[in-house]
């Protein structure tokens, strides 16, 4: 083991040949872990071990699949972006050629992909409602309504008679649940209120697009520190929100200091911030990239996208143990 993790640079040199696990050991481990998208946690178990047997080939085969998938997106970035590497889990934030925020992010599950796209962000919305979509409403609201009339109201979840603009709020203690339908489900509009319990958090940063795709917070804190963190409808959840806000309102006339964005989260109430120079967005699929210190990185498949591409691409099947 140390001589395959020497071999790819995760271990400086063999200090001891001997059959003691060592810090030094442990610690190229971890390094490895990381380029790898693993646990991070030094031990020696079955997906780092399949992870040291994958064959150079099918290294070599993944970096062109993502150099080909590279080559269909714009190359021009801009000066100033966002830039989301979905299979990575990851977030950067670049100006002038540097990386000015680096964040981990949940993307959308396998059921729910996030989509590659680019984009400009045009709004922050601080304090954002958090309005159900229909299918949501209906696969997962009403099941849990079935079982639990308070549901919403305990979560600060409003029911409205219909999506129109004159629709009337309803008391959903009051509604008999059982007697409702998938497609009835579908008929009522469910907003959550601003505040501690909202999925969407304290900012929500909109780029308007076909998917309905967003970034934005969240109050479920303890997902970021999973290696694999594909568990949203398909929106990107930031774990450092207030640090993306700070560098999407950089360069707008009024003074968004940290204190000045804290204070408009504190208030409780909605705000729309527009940017007066929409800021670029760019969300990619890249299950191979080189970091800012040279290290190659290789992650997961998760939507099994390099496998498709791989078997177009050189008729290779490429999928392996690591990945599943």
């Amino acid at each position: 083991i140390r001589t395959r993790l020497q071999i790819t640079g995760d271990l400086e040199k063999i200090t001891d040949s001997g059959t003691v696990y060592d810090t030094a050991l442990k610690k190229g481990i971890i390094h490895f872990q990381r380029r790898y998208g693993l646990e991070p946690d030094g031990v020696i178990g079955p997906q780092s071990i399949a992870a040291m047997n994958i064959p150079a080939k099918h290294l070599v085969n993944q970096i062109i699949v993502n150099m080909t998938r590279w080559r269909w997106q714009a190359h021009d970035l801009g000066e100033k972006y966002v830039l989301v590497n979905i299979a990575g889990y990851n977030l950067k934030a670049v100006q002038n050629g540097e990386i000015k925020l680096d964040i981990p992010v949940i993307v959308g599950e396998l059921e729910n992909q996030t989509p590659i796209f680019s984009d400009l962000i045009q709004h922050l919305d601080f304090n954002p409602y958090w309005t159900i979509t229909r299918d949501i409403a209906s696969k997962e609201e009403l099941p849990r309504l079935q079982q639990n009339p308070r549901y919403l109201v305990d979560r600060k979840v409003r029911l409205f008679s219909s999506w129109d603009a004159d629709a009337v709020e309803l008391d959903s203690t009051k509604v008999n649940w059982n007697s409702i339908s998938a497609a009835q489900m579908a008929r009522y509009k469910l907003r959550q209120d601003p505040g501690p319990l909202n999925a969407l958090g304290r900012i929500k940063f909109v780029f308007p697009n076909r998917y309905a795709i967003y970034m934005h917070d969240t109050p479920k804190r303890d997902l970021f520190s999973r290696s694999s963190r594909n568990f949203s409808h398909g929106c990107i959840r930031v774990s450092d929100p207030l640090a993306l806000a700070a560098f999407v309102l950089e360069k707008e006339k009024a003074a968004w200091t940290a204190d000045k964005i804290k204070e408009t989260i504190d208030t409780g109430k909605r705000k729309v911030v527009n940017l007066t120079t929409p800021l670029s967005v760019h969300l990619t699929y890249q299950t191979t990239w080189v970091d800012k210190e040279g290290s190659i990185h290789f992650n997961r498949d998760v939507y099994g996208r390099d496998t498709e591409l791989s078997l177009a691409l050189l008729g290779e099947n490429r999928q392996t143990q690591y990945r599943q």
